[in-house]
């Protein structure tokens, strides 16, 4: 792995932490993690990777319909949203091969949220 994959493991890492400990309303923290996702989204890194980029994008968008109250500010769709940041960190140490599938199960966590996407937007395929 290198340095800038390490940097990526590493705001997942972050953003991981900071989902197990976010309590509803806690609004601030939910900030946090917006910034993160906004610095991987400005990371080369992650538009070299096809299947984490629309994971991040769509991970945004969940927290932003939060933070406006279209999607509840609860403990259990923290927890979902836990288990869609385990799958961007499985996504990232498989880099390029990261297949299809993982995406699949992004989104089934996000999903349960009550998120629903105008258009989900689906990872480019390996070149």
């Amino acid at each position: 792995m290198d340095a800038a994959d390490k940097a990526i493991s590493r705001y997942l890492d972050d953003m991981a932490l900071k989902i197990l400990m976010v309590e509803p309303g806690d609004l601030s923290v939910v900030g946090e993690i917006l910034e993160i996702l906004e610095q991987m989204l400005a990371s080369a890194t992650v538009a070299a990777l096809p299947t984490l980029q629309p994971m991040i994008r769509v991970f945004k968008e969940v927290l932003e319909k939060i933070i406006m109250a279209e999607l509840a500010d609860s403990a259990e769709n923290f927890e979902r949203l836990g288990e869609a940041v385990s799958v961007m960190q499985e996504t990232t140490r498989l880099g390029n091969e990261a297949g299809p599938s993982l995406f699949t199960r992004f989104l089934a966590a996000v999903q349960a949220t009550g998120f629903v996407a105008a258009a989900t937007p689906a990872p480019a395929a390996p070149e």
